[in-house]
C-alpha cells in the first residue's frame, strides 16, 4: 500500500491544532520469496557497514565517548556477530576486548555482554541444523578459559540484580540493579543472558530456572476464560505441501499476557518476553540431561500456548500492541522480542500469519540511505 498523509493546521486562541488525514492506494502485491531474502540480504548488509563504521569512530576515539555505556557497545556487538561477522576480524577483535575490559553491573548490559561473547563462539549454521531437526538443542560453547573467567563474574554479578521484596529461592525476577523491584523487561534479557552463559560452560544452578520459571507462571494474566483455537506451525510445516497429519490449528487455550510487571497493562513485547523466558527457562532445567517433572512441562506448555493465543487475536508489526501509548511506540524493542518468542518456540506462523514477513516487509521500508535505521539501537534490533 502506499500511503498519502496530509497535515491540516488550525489555530484556537494560542492553541496550535494538527489533524491528519491519510489516504491509502493499493501499489502491488509482495510475498516471500527470492527477491524478497535479496532485498533483506542486502538491507542487512547495509546494516552491518553502517554498525562498522560506527564502531570504527568509536574505536579511533578510544571508546571514550561510550565508557558509561557498555550495554550500547555490547548490542552493537552481538548484532554484527549475528550478522556474519567473525571475533578474528580486527574490528571485532578490537570491540569485543573493550567489552571485556569494562565494569559492567546493570542488567541490560551484563546481559548483552554474555550474548555478545556468546554469539562469538557460535557455530555456523546451528540455526538451520536445528530448523531441521539435526540437533535437538543449541550446541555447547568452548570459549577461552580468559572469557570463561569473565563470563563467570558478569554472571555472579547479574544474579545479584534481583528484586529483594521475596525470596529468591521460590521467587526470582530482575531489576536494573538490586532493588525492591522488578519488570519483565530486565528479567527477560537476564535469562537471556544466563542461558549464553550455560552455553559457555558456566554453571547456573538449577534452583534458578526453577524461581524464574515460578516468577513468569505467577505473573501471567489470564485474558478472560472462554479457550481459543491457536495454530502454530513450524518452518517444516510451513513449507510443506503434503496433508499434514496434525496442525496445530486443533489446538486450544485460554489466552494469556504479560505486563511490564504484574497488574500493568498487557503489551506485545511483555507477552513476547513471557513466552521467551518460559522457553528459556525449560531449556535450562533441560540443558545436559536435564529432568523436568510432567507436570511442569505442561505448565509451561499450556502457559507459553497462552502467549501464543493473546497474539492470534493481538498481532501487529505496526506497533507494539497495546492499549497504553508510553509502550506503543517501543515498536523495534517489540519486533526484536516478538522474533525472539518465535523463533525459540520454532514457530515460522502464527495462526496462519506469517509473522517474520511482516515484520520484514515492513522494516526494509524504514531503513535510511546509509544502511542504518536512524538511532543506534534501532539499528541493531532491526
Amino acid at each position: 500500500m502506499k500511503l498519502d498523509v496530509t497535515f491540516h493546521r488550525s489555530q484556537v486562541a494560542r492553541r496550535v491544532l494538527w489533524t491528519t488525514e491519510e489516504r491509502w492506494a493499493w501499489a502491488g502485491y509482495r510475498e516471500e520469496n527470492a527477491a524478497f531474502r535479496t532485498r533483506v540480504t542486502k538491507a542487512i548488509q547495509n546494516g552491518r557497514q553502517s554498525l562498522r563504521e560506527d564502531l570504527a569512530e568509536l574505536a579511533n576515539k578510544n571508546f571514550a565517548s561510550q565508557r558509561d555505556d557498555s550495554g550500547r557497545l555490547a548490542l552493537m556487538m552481538l548484532t554484527l556477530l549475528k550478522t556474519g561477522e567473525v571475533r578474528t576480524d580486527p574490528l571485532i577483535k578490537m570491540g569485543l576486548d573493550e567489552l571485556r575490559r569494562r565494569e559492567i553491573y546493570k542488567t541490560y548490559d551484563l546481559s548483552l555482554a554474555l550474548m555478545a561473547i556468546e554469539a562469538a563462539y557460535a557455530p555456523q549454521n546451528e540455526r538451520d541444523d536445528l530448523i531441521r531437526g539435526t540437533i535437538p538443542s543449541p550446541r555447547r560453547r568452548s570459549p577461552s578459559v580468559e572469557d570463561l573467567i569473565t563470563m563467570s563474574e558478569w554472571t555472579d554479578r547479574l544474579l545479584e540484580n534481583i528484586d529483594t521484596t521475596v525470596d529468591p529461592a521460590y521467587v526470582r525476577r530482575w531489576h536494573y540493579q538490586q532493588s525492591e523491584h522488578y519488570d519483565n523487561s530486565n528479567t527477560q534479557y537476564a535469562l537471556l543472558g544466563l542461558y549464553s552463559a550455560q552455553l559457555c560452560g558456566v554453571e547456573i544452578s538449577r534452583g534458578v530456572w526453577h524461581a524464574a520459571l515460578h516468577h513468569l507462571l505467577a505473573d501471567a494474566q489470564p485474558i478472560g476464560k472462554q479457550r481459543r483455537k491457536v495454530r502454530l506451525e513450524s518452518h517444516a510445516q510451513a513449507k510443506s505441501k503434503a496433508k499434514r497429519r496434525r496442525t496445530a490449528s486443533s489446538l486450544r487455550a485460554v489466552p494469556i499476557a504479560w505486563g511490564y510487571r504484574r497488574g500493568e497493562e498487557p503489551t506485545g513485547s511483555m507477552t513476547a518476553a513471557g513466552i521467551s523466558g518460559l522457553t528459556i527457562c525449560e531449556a535450562g532445567l533441560l540443558e545436559g540431561g536435564g529432568k523436568l517433572s510432567a507436570a511442569k512441562r505442561e505448565q509451561i506448555r499450556k502457559a507459553r500456548l497462552g502467549g501464543f493465543s493473546w497474539f492470534a487475536s493481538n498481532l501487529t508489526v505496526r506497533a507494539n500492541p497495546t492499549g497504553n501509548t508510553h509502550w506503543a511506540n517501543r515498536r523495534y524493542y517489540y519486533l526484536f522480542g516478538l522474533e525472539r518468542a518465535c523463533e525459540l518456540s520454532m514457530v515460522a506462523r502464527l495462526h496462519g500469519r506469517n509473522w517474520y514477513f511482516e515484520g520484514a516487509e515492513l522494516i526494509l521500508q524504514d531503513q535510511y540511505g546509509r544502511g542504518s535505521w536512524g538511532k543506534l539501537t534501532t539499528t541493531c534490533f532491526a
